[in-house]
């Protein structure tokens, strides 16, 4: 899972990203080297809880948070999904 948070720039998301500190739920490790990615494990119906908190920025800037994932079947299971994203 990779966890982003970036400023907008007039009606686009811009390259640049606030720095953000994350808490990850129990079971769920940050990749090594990585300060946005993630890996766990989740049952069929299972949600999970990140919190965050972004760097201080201009409160006249605006950002978007985003998050990706790419759902990976273990031996025993179905396939979920190839991959999803939430903006």
């Amino acid at each position: 899972m990779k966890i982003r948070y970036r400023y907008l720039e007039g009606d686009k998301t811009g390259r640049d990203a606030a720095k953000l500190k994350i808490k990850e739920p129990t079971g769920w490790q940050q990749l090594p080297g990585r300060t946005d990615a993630y890996r766990g494990s989740l049952e069929l119906g299972q949600s999970v809880e990140f919190t965050y908190e972004s760097e201080e920025y201009d409160s006249e800037w605006t950002g978007r948070l985003s998050v990706t994932a790419d759902f990976v079947a273990s031996q025993d299971s179905n396939p979920l999904a190839e991959g999803i994203a939430y903006e």
